[in-house]
């Protein structure tokens, strides 16, 4: 073989061997890196398998009422009752006030939402299924007595009620005030409904006197004279920041009085001393969402769905203060009852000593 050849030959070789070479090195690096990355994702589903309700938690933002969540209480001596969206109406005893019991319970219709006591009888609002009225007298043997719902709509939502004398004054939602005589317990009768100023939704009521004072969720504050309880009518509307959904009553002296709103993102202070001429005289900014308020003297506690128990100083009633948050989970409505406050929510009954 010529000298010429031989060397094309060789070099030949060499290159055919550099590229096998190469070609098995090449094999061994994809495998390794196929391996790194399918170790990888194997690493990743394990990580995300760790918590597995973050997907379902996450889906659940934002659910106003989960089941099984205690959203009204009121106590009568020493007896919380506990209107429960899930389970209807629960009563529990709370002789041992940082200890409560439960001690008898009632399903009902709807969803719980708030409930009021007068006398012998348990008034709920239970959301679409309207006005409940319960037997009490026997506590361990409660009785559904009677119902109300207005038959024609759909879309009403009882949220919060007051009771006084033998008029029911329940927070209907978009169904607006309803005005319903009890004075029949088998039969209650509606006698006049007020609607939202605003095509908005009725979510409390506070009754003084022959005055109405409503939270609206889009509408805000609204006074409403009930001299005549047949044609209720509006006295003046406050249009407020957020989305009104709870109120509270605070009387400084004979000249000035004032409602507080629970509004959402904030707490309204509105003087009614003029109730023609509401007065937006202060707030208090930094809620998540709060729902409902009360006070005791010149403390305030809010109920934050998404803080918990809020407690502010009302000294100065048009520059509340924040005290404290207490984390009781998503809370709904809070009761001051002998020294202790008392919030409820999606932890149950949360109690506190008011020092």
């Amino acid at each position: 073989m010529p000298r010429v050849l031989k060397k094309v030959y060789a070099f030949s070789s060499i290159l055919l061997i550099v590229f096998i070479l190469l070609f098995i090195a090449g094999c061994v690096l994809n495998k390794q890196s196929s391996s790194a990355a399918s170790q990888s994702i194997t690493l990743k589903d394990q990580k995300l398998s760790e918590n597995p309700g973050e997907e379902n938690e996450t889906e659940k933002k934002g659910v106003p009422l989960p089941p099984d969540e205690a959203n009204g209480i009121y106590i009568v001596d020493d007896l919380a009752f506990v209107a429960d969206y899930k389970k209807g109406l629960s009563v529990y005893d709370i002789s041992d006030r940082l200890n409560p019991v439960k001690i008898s319970e009632i399903d009902l219709p709807g969803d719980g939402m708030d409930v009021f006591v007068l006398d012998k009888f348990a008034y709920v609002a239970s959301g679409n299924s309207g006005l409940q009225i319960i037997d009490i007298s026997d506590i361990n043997n409660m009785k559904l007595i009677s119902s109300y719902k207005n038959k024609d709509s759909s879309i009403d939502y009882a949220t919060r009620l007051q009771v006084k004398d033998d008029m029911v004054f329940l927070s209907d939602g978009i169904g607006g005030l309803k005005i319903i005589d009890v004075g029949n317990k088998l039969s209650p009768q509606i006698i006049s409904t007020f609607d939202s100023t605003y095509q908005g939704s009725i979510e409390d009521v506070i009754i003084e006197g022959e005055t109405a004072f409503l939270a609206d969720y889009r509408a805000g504050f609204i006074v409403v004279d009930i001299t005549d309880l047949n044609n209720p009518k509006l006295v003046s509307e406050t249009r407020t920041t957020g989305m009104a959904k709870g109120l509270c009553r605070i009387k400084r002296n004979e000249d000035r009085s004032y409602v507080m709103v629970a509004d959402y993102k904030s707490i309204q202070v509105i003087d009614v001393s003029d109730i023609s001429k509401p007065i937006i005289a202060g707030n208090y900014e930094g809620l998540k969402n709060v729902v409902n308020i009360t006070s005791s003297g010149d403390t305030a506690f809010a109920a934050d769905y998404n803080l918990g128990l809020v407690q502010l100083d009302i000294t100065e009633i048009t520059k509340p203060i924040l005290i404290n948050t207490f984390d009781t989970g998503k809370t709904n409505d809070v009761f001051i009852h002998e020294g202790y406050i008392y919030a409820v929510g999606e932890k149950g009954i949360s109690v506190f000593a008011i020092e």
